[in-house]
């Protein structure tokens, strides 16, 4: 071979060499996560009571409510070994923080994995405690018992969040191999920035009429308009047991736990035994909704209603669910919770939305009465007033949470068709934990009257100022 042919091959080979490292460290450069291809050591910093993660470029094993496993590094790999799944689907999560997500960019995330027996995960990156936890993204994959590629796409709808977790739900019992996790940025779209315009002007535009109500004035309930809703929840998983309302209930709902009494409805809660599908239960308590009687889709709503005692475990709820559940399996057809309260903190309300991206955690905001009082003090009035882009949360006609259409991401904004109205006190769950000695017996909600109105003057404003007041003093 002529020498300089022989220098050619040898200078073309270095130059591919040294192309595909330069593609190599590029590819690398655009991951915003680190050690993706678990070549480093497996952080053990937790979270801190907030949520709050820094696992300083790499990833840890994370185990909550009941869940067990042990997770370390195997022929270049991420591998779980799961022995119980727990109570919940986020028990077990292989996490990473903090991570950069900002508003109006498009992501892509891909990553191998597999298991040993078609196990699912969920991919989420949301927020931590400071922001609701509310979900950016959230999809549920199920994988094959070979190792494959898995994508998700999305854009970050919501505000600038550099304390992102990036987060992999291991749901079943079984063995899990993960690797070649990348996170990147594929572009941006234009974003809808906030206005200026406060509810003050809004009120200027707006003329509700009262176009239906409730008062609860007859002897008995109405079932004209109200349905009950019994159990302990359906069987969905089809195992033979019901499954507590997918919250981890702990009550069984009956017809007998709800009545009329001076004009009022109430819901009460019952310390005593039931049966369903051979569970044992502890509690009783009602369960109520509207659906297939009556929907609403934009307007105001208006609840009076006299919160619960309180106490560990106690958890009432005024809520509405999309009417098209049945078709659009939640969290696809939409939840407002207009109320919901937490019986260990007996001053605070919660109202939060839940749509396909934010699902579980949804996006919500508390309210806080005054040092000393509480909501079992005396009647308030639960109210959202609603129309095409905006949710508003209202406790007595003090405005403190808003969920504004182009701040949460048209992708979860899913609430432009009727709902139904849901009114409950369950007993124990996930999230407000379960009754200890310290929780009085029985507790009652009592509702004074639901009120629909809707806006009669077809003026409206544009350039919205998003956040009320209230939300940016918390």
């Amino acid at each position: 071979m002529k020498k300089g042919i022989k220098l050619a091959i040898i200078l073309l080979s270095s130059l591919m060499v040294f192309s595909g490292l330069v593609f190599a460290q590029a590819n690398d450069m655009l991951n915003i996560i680190g050690n993706g291809d678990f070549t480093k050591e497996l952080s053990l910093n937790q979270p801190d009571e907030e949520g709050f993660v820094d696992t300083k470029g790499s990833w840890v094993l994370h185990t909550n409510s009941g869940g067990i496993a042990k997770g370390y590094l195997e022929n270049g790999a991420f591998k779980a070994e799961v022995t119980d799944a727990g109570q919940q689907e986020h028990s077990i999560q292989l996490m990473q923080g903090p991570v950069n997500l900002e508003r109006g960019k498009k992501y892509q995330i891909t990553f191998d994995a597999r298991s040993d027996s078609n196990n699912g995960i969920v991919i989420k990156l949301g927020a931590d405690a400071r922001r609701s936890w509310t979900a950016y993204i959230q999809d549920n994959k199920t994988l094959s018992t070979e190792m494959k590629t898995y994508q998700v796409e999305f854009v970050m709808g919501q505000e600038t969040d550099e304390n992102t977790r990036f987060e992999i739900w291991l749901l079943n019992e079984g063995n899990y191999w993960i690797d070649n996790i990348v996170l990147k940025e594929t572009g941006q779209v234009e974003m809808v920035a906030e206005g200026t315009k406060t509810e003050a002007d809004e009120d200027k535009v707006e003329n509700w009429e009262l176009v239906w109500s409730e008062e609860f004035n007859s002897s008995e309930i109405n079932t004209d308009i109200w349905n009950f809703q019994l159990g302990n929840g359906p069987d969905w998983n089809q195992d033979g047991s019901p499954d507590a309302w997918g919250n981890e209930e702990a009550e069984y709902y009956t017809e007998d736990n709800a009545y009329i009494e001076n004009g009022k409805l109430v819901i009460e809660a019952r310390e005593e035994t039931r049966i369903d599908m051979g569970k044992r239960l502890h509690y009783t308590s009602a369960r109520l909704n509207t659906k297939d009687k009556y929907t609403f889709k934009y307007g105001r709503i208006e609840v009076r209603a006299k919160l619960p005692e309180g106490g560990q475990g106690i958890w009432p709820a005024i809520w509405l669910l999309g009417s098209n559940e049945d078709t659009a399996i939640w969290p696809a057809c939409g939840e407002i919770d207009i109320m919901e309260y937490l019986g260990h903190e007996p001053n605070i309300i919660h109202g939060t939305s839940h749509g396909p991206v934010s699902a579980g955690p949804g996006i919500g905001h508390k309210y806080e009465l005054p040092l000393g009082e509480k909501f079992s003090d005396k009647y308030h009035d639960f109210i959202l007033e609603w129309d095409e882009d905006e949710l508003e949360f209202y406790v007595d006609d003090v405005l403190y949470h808003v969920v504004n259409k182009y701040e949460a991401g048209e992708a979860d904004w899913v609430f432009d068709h009727d709902f139904y109205m849901l009114l409950n006190l369950a007993v124990g769950g996930s999230w407000p934990g379960y009754p200890d000695d310290t929780t009085p017996f029985p507790q009652t909600m009592k509702v004074d009257y639901v009120r629909y109105y809707q806006d009669t003057d077809s003026r409206t404003i544009d350039d919205e100022k998003w956040d009320s007041e209230y939300e940016e003093m918390y």
